[in-house]
C-alpha cells in the first residue's frame, strides 16, 4: 500500500481541468458553480480530513493517499450523556414550520436543485498545478454526481443543478442562502460540515425543502424536520449494524465490549446492549461483558486480557473506539500476543480503514472487521464499468467519494423523477441496491411524537451500513 504523507495533491491533466472548468463555472449539464464574494474574516477552515482512499488499477488495491491527524467531520461522531436517549438532537434550529405539515409533492416538468459542497475554490493553487487536499472530498463527490447527472439526462430525467462553493465557511453559507438559485430550488443538496449543515437544514425547513445531506451522520443537526434527507448512516446505525452482524454469528456471552475509561467511549456500549436487546426481541436481555481500560501505558503493561478468551469459542472483541490510533495498535497488540491458540473476531469502526501506524498483519491475525457506509464490490461488472467510464472522463481512478457522489445523485434523481418535488415522503418505500451501498431509509419520530402524533417526523436516516472484513491484505465486503 501507498502512503504520500502531504496534503497537496498532484492532479493530472484531466482531473485538473475538471476542477478548473468546475471552477470558472463551465459544467455541461449544469448550472455554474457560483462563488460568494469572501468576507474580510471568513470561517474558512475545513478543519484535518481522513485520507482518502482511492482505486489503483495498476496495484489493484484501494490505497490511503494522504497523512492523517485527525478524524473528518463527516464522521466525528457526538455523542449524549448515558442519561440522554438517542436519537441525539440539537436546540431549535430555524423556525418552526406553521403547521408541521409536509406538501403535496408535485410533479413538475424540471427540476431545480442547488447543490452546497466545500470546493475551496479561494484556496487553488494552479500556479503549481495543485489544489488543497481538503477540497478533493467534495471534488471527487461531484464527480460522481456528475457523471449520475449525464446518465440521467439521457434517460429523460429534467434537472436543473447549480452548483455553488460553502468554502467551508458558515459565513459564505449564509450569503448563499441568499441568492436566488438556493431560493429558487426545489431539493437542496449539502453542505459537509456540521455547522453549516444547521443552517441550510434550518433554511430547508422553513422553505419546505428537500434537503439532502449526503456525508453528515450527526444527529444533532436539525431537529422535527422532515425536509432532512440523512444518507451518512448515524453511531447508533452503525453499532446495531456491528450488533446484528456479530449476534447472526455469535452468542452473547462471547462478546466483550472493549473501550477506554472515558465517558465518551463507555456511553457507546449502552447502543450495543440496546441492539442486542433489540436483536432479541426483548426489554431485558442478557448483556455483553464490558471491559474498560484505564491503564495508559503505551504498551498497556497492565492490562491483563487472558480472563476473556473462551476455549474451544471464538472470542469477539468490539472496539467503538476511534479517536487514538495509539491504543488501538496497543490494543491489538495486545490481544494477539494474549490469545495464544484461542480463535478471536475484533470489529472496530470506520476510521480505522484510515490508520497509518498499525500494521495490516494485525488487522489479518485477527479477523478485524469495520462498519463503513460503502463496500466496493470489485467484481462486480457494474463497478468496473463505472471506473473505466470515470478513468475515461477525468483521467484518474475514482475514489470512494467518486461511488458515493454517483449512487446518490442516480438514487435522488430517480426519486425525484418518480414521485416528485416532495419525494422523501415515501422515501423508506424506496430502498436501493448499488454494486458498492444500499439505502435503506426509515423515518426518525420527531421529539413531539407520541400516541397521539405518530406521523410527526424528526428526519429520514439512512440505516444501512456495511460490515468490511480485512482478508487477503485488504478491506472487503463480509459474508
Amino acid at each position: 500500500m501507498t502512503l504520500v504523507p502531504n496534503h497537496l495533491r498532484q492532479l493530472n491533466g484531466n482531473k485538473l481541468l475538471f476542477f478548473v472548468l468546475t471552477i470558472l463555472c463551465l459544467a455541461s449539464s449544469c448550472d455554474a458553480l457560483k462563488k460568494v464574494p469572501k468576507e474580510k474574516t471568513p470561517d474558512n477552515d475545513l478543519g484535518a480530513i481522513q485520507g482518502q482512499r482511492k482505486y489503483n488499477p495498476k496495484t489493484g488495491k484501494w490505497e490511503t493517499t494522504t497523512e492523517v491527524t485527525e478524524p473528518m467531520d463527516t464522521i466525528a461522531w457526538k455523542e449524549p450523556s448515558r442519561e440522554t436517549p438517542p436519537p441525539i438532537i440539537s436546540d431549535d434550529v430555524g423556525e418552526t414550520v406553521e403547521d408541521g405539515s409536509v406538501p403535496e409533492s408535485e410533479k413538475l416538468g424540471r427540476y431545480k436543485i442547488a447543490v452546497m459542497l466545500p470546493f475551496l475554490s479561494n484556496k487553488l493553487q494552479d500556479m503549481n498545478n495543485r489544489v488543497d487536499e481538503k477540497s478533493m472530498m467534495a471534488i471527487d463527490f461531484y464527480g460522481g454526481m456528475k457523471m449520475a447527472l449525464d446518465n440521467l439526462s439521457s434517460r429523460g430525467v429534467k434537472l436543473d443543478v447549480t452548483v455553488l462553493d460553502t468554502e467551508a465557511s458558515s459565513s459564505v453559507t449564509k450569503s448563499l442562502l441568499q441568492r436566488p438559485e438556493v431560493r429558487d430550488a426545489d431539493i437542496l443538496f449539502g453542505p459537509v460540515r456540521t455547522d453549516n449543515l444547521k443552517l441550510v437544514a434550518a433554511f430547508a425547513k422553513e422553505n419546505k425543502k428537500p434537503l439532502v445531506s449526503p456525508l453528515s451522520p450527526s444527529t444533532a443537526v436539525t431537529a422535527d424536520n422532515p425536509y432532512y434527507i440523512q444518507f451518512a448512516p448515524s453511531l447508533i446505525s452503525h453499532c446495531e449494524a456491528i450488533t446484528n452482524h456479530v449476534r447472526d454469528r455469535y452468542e452473547t456471552d462471547q462478546v466483550v465490549l472493549v473501550t477506554r475509561n472515558k465517558k465518551a467511549e463507555t456511553n457507546r456500549m449502552k447502543y450495543f446492549h440496546d441492539a442486542n436487546a433489540k436483536y432479541e426481541g426483548k426489554t431485558v436481555t442478557e448483556r455483553f461483558k464490558e471491559f474498560v481500560i484505564s491503564d495508559q501505558t503505551a504498551d498497556l503493561n497492565e492490562v491483563v486480557m487472558e480472563p476473556y478468551f473462551l476455549e474451544n469459542k471464538t472470542t469477539v472483541f468490539i472496539v467503538p473506539s476511534w479517536s487514538n490510533e495509539k491504543f488501538v495498535y496497543s490494543l491489538l497488540r495486545k490481544i494477539r500476543t494474549s490469545k495464544g491458540r484461542n480463535k478471536v473476531v475484533v470489529y472496530g469502526m470506520p476510521q480505522w480503514m484510515s490508520y497509518k501506524r498499525i500494521s495490516f498483519d494485525y488487522y489479518e491475525a485477527l479477523n478485524v472487521h469495520v462498519s463503513n457506509v460503502i463496500a466496493i464490490d470489485q467484481d462486480a461488472p457494474t463497478t468496473e464499468e463505472f471506473k473505466l467510464n470515470y478513468f475515461y472522463k477525468y483521467g484518474d481512478a475514482p475514489s470512494e467519494d467518486a461511488f458515493l457522489g454517483y449512487n446518490i445523485m442516480s438514487y435522488v434523481g430517480t426519486l425525484i423523477d418518480k414521485n416528485g418535488s416532495q419525494f422523501q415522503k415515501t422515501i423508506d418505500q424506496e430502498p436501493s441496491n448499488f454494486p458498492s451501498t444500499k439505502f435503506m431509509f426509515d423515518p426518525v419520530p420527531g421529539t413531539n411524537s407520541n400516541i397521539e402524533k405518530l406521523n410527526e417526523i424528526g428526519r429520514y436516516e439512512n440505516k444501512y451500513v456495511n460490515i468490511l472484513e480485512f482478508k487477503d491484505y485488504q478491506f472487503q465486503k463480509a459474508e
